[in-house]
């Protein structure tokens, strides 16, 4: 009896040493994960977005997410979508692109659309118009029929291209420079040493033009075709004669009776006059 016991004591300490082991090597275990933990690679799930083109843009760029985009499936193209939508548009666009590619259909082509029109958006808050323009062209290329299109046209107006610089190269008497309708031009003008800048105009008959001067405290003459042989012959008589205000503004339009050159005269008797004159189209019609 006395034996059993001893024998029974000492089970019971060999299962307490153990068990004690068992413990340290889990303590153990866990600290080396802690300190080396495993890497994961599991994708993000996929988030709702919404294709609506006027929906409201987030501007906060977020970094491109560009790994292994190129050879990435469907699945991965769309949780990467999700990850994009809403925070960086060039990316949101490119993934549509290569979804589009992939599974060509009607869903894909209205979110890439309406990824271009929130890439514009963005760009013309950020008063990057010729950047917007260009999205915008892109979604319409990419759906002509959208009748939103008309609006969206007028909200990214195409850029304005900077006047022409035509200082030191305007004539000044009749046949005049060339100048054709729709063109901005620059020029400068002194009393003293260049008190007149003159341009000729082409346009059709019925052809409407709108006339535009700023910076320039001068007189504004129109001539109808046929004013190099009257100012010749003494016979000279102006269409207009406008003195523009102070401010050096004037907005003015003009229908062509007759087809043919008409002239463009300015003059200042005050010192260097530096302005730009407009001659825009009205009415949709096109110069002769």
């Amino acid at each position: 009896m006395r034996g059993t016991l001893v024998a029974v004591g000492i089970l019971l300490r060999i299962a307490f040493i153990l068990l004690a082991c068992v413990l340290v090597l889990a303590v153990v275990v866990a600290v080396f994960r802690s300190i080396f933990p495993a890497s994961t690679s599991s994708a993000p799930a996929t988030t709702g977005y919404s294709s609506a083109a006027g929906s409201a843009v987030v501007t906060a760029a977020a970094p491109p997410q560009q790994a292994a985009q190129s050879a990435a499936g469907p699945d991965a193209l769309v949780a990467l979508l999700g990850i994009q939508w809403g925070k960086d548009w060039p990316g949101a666009i490119a993934t549509l692109q290569q979804l589009d590619q992939l599974q060509p259909n009607s869903q894909w082509h209205a979110k890439l659309y309406a990824a271009y029109i929130n890439a514009g958006n963005q760009q013309a808050d950020q008063g990057n118009w010729t950047q917007a323009r260009s999205y915008l062209n892109e979604a319409i290329r990419l759906d002509p029929t959208r009748q939103e299109n008309t609006a969206l046209a007028a909200r990214f107006p195409a850029p304005t291209p900077p006047p022409v610089s035509m200082a030191g190269r305007v004539a000044s008497d009749f046949p005049g420079t060339p100048i054709t309708l729709g063109e901005t031009v620059s020029s400068v003008l002194d009393g003293t040493a260049k008190p007149y800048d003159v341009y000729a105009l082409p346009l059709s008959a019925g052809a409407t033009v709108q006339f535009t001067v700023h910076g320039c405290q001068c007189r504004f003459f129109l001539y109808a075709p046929g004013e190099p042989e009257a100012a010749a012959q003494g016979q000279s008589k102006e269409i207009w004669e406008i003195v523009l205000p102070d401010s050096g503004e004037m907005n003015r339009s003009y229908t062509a009776a007759v087809g043919g050159t008409y002239y463009v005269r300015l003059f200042t008797g005050q010192p260097s006059q530096r302005y730009v004159l407009s001659s825009d189209a009205g009415g949709g019609l096109t110069p002769s």
